[in-house]
């Protein structure tokens, strides 16, 4: 059986959406359990009302701890032999859960493809990864070590991807790292946190261009709301990095493969800052981001070849610090 864990909060305009495209499969051995992290609108109540007549959903109220703390809910009360989520405000493709089932091959974890697309449906762009299966403890070892970043590129997580409902992991494994998952406790970077813990703890991995997930850009984002300040930024890659120390030091890896996090991190941040934040605002944040020795180092390291024209012009204009443009492309396109 296969689990399917969707977090809720606040998700009353899309959280139906979500359960009836998953129920929409000729595979018929999955539960669906809604995790409703404190909502405060009408998404218990829809979801409730769902339930009546679609038995295999199952509701788990809880006061709000935040995406890790519903996750890890879910987590432990999964009954079936793996797990996968979908985000409340995302959906899939008709017969998802069949086409994954015909794809595991009892895998310890299957890594999909998925589709970005906006409010509407249209399709904005495809993230298909390429066919690929690590079978033993040699694989495995060599996926960990380039896992994050392949050559300091400027696209992380290039074969599996980051995001933890890109993939169907064993329950076993899910419940092996959850204590650890739900102590980190990230607010950004859970899904890294998850993704890393899971895949270390697997004997074997496949990636499939299978891309029946529906990832929809919103014009706010869950994410987008914790950028609010250039320390806030520096408590959180404090907290990355010791997660990520430990990380390797259990695991065996050299803690030289995440040697460009404090640059990726940082860009990322500011690009989401930009967004809520005034010209002035963004413009001391940026003064004091290039001067951070830490994030200097990863940017000189971030080679962006092999990468799509829109990313190399983003690492040419961060390489050679042109706030202007950067400021002018992430508030207004």
């Amino acid at each position: 059986m296969i689990s399917v864990i969707i977090t809720c909060y606040n998700a009353d305009k899309t959280i139906i959406r979500a359960i009836s495209s998953l129920e929409n499969t000729s595979f018929k051995d999955y539960e669906i359990l809604v995790i409703n992290d404190g909502s405060t609108d009408k998404s218990r109540e829809l979801v409730e009302e769902y339930m009546t007549s679609h038995p295999k959903v199952k509701l788990l109220n809880q006061t709000n701890l935040g995406i890790a703390g519903a996750a890890s809910n879910g987590i432990r009360h999964a009954t079936g032999d793996y797990l996968m989520f979908l985000d409340a405000d995302d959906y899939v493709d008709e017969d998802y859960l069949a086409c994954i089932n015909a794809r595991i091959n009892n895998y310890d974890i299957l890594a999909l493809s998925y589709k970005v697309v906006d409010e509407k449906g249209k399709i904005l762009q495809e993230k298909i990864k390429q066919n690929q299966q690590f079978d033993d403890d040699k694989d495995m070892k060599g996926l960990l070590n380039k896992l994050y970043f392949d050559n300091h590129s400027f696209s992380g997580f290039k074969y599996v991807p980051i995001y933890k409902w890109t993939k169907v992991i064993k329950t076993s494994i899910a419940l092996k790292v959850v204590s650890e998952y739900e102590k980190e406790n990230f607010v950004l970077y859970e899904d890294m946190c998850l993704t890393l813990l899971c895949v270390a703890n697997a004997k074997n991995l496949k990636i499939t261009d299978y891309c029946g997930i529906n990832y929809v850009q919103q014009a706010k984002t869950h994410s987008r709301s914790h950028q609010k300040s250039y320390d806030d930024l520096l408590k959180l890659r404090q907290k990355l990095n010791m997660f990520l120390n430990r990380y390797c030091v259990t695991y065996n890896l050299d803690k030289h493969i995440f040697d460009t996090m404090d640059f990726d991190v940082s860009k990322f941040y500011f690009s989401r800052f930009i967004k809520s934040h005034s010209f002035k605002e963004a413009k001391s944040f940026f003064r004091k981001m290039i001067k951070d020795e830490d994030y200097k180092r990863g940017q000189k390291l971030t080679d962006p070849s092999g990468e799509s024209f829109k990313r190399k012009v983003y690492c040419y204009l961060l390489k050679h610090n042109m706030f202007l443009a950067i400021y002018f492309v992430f508030k207004h396109l």
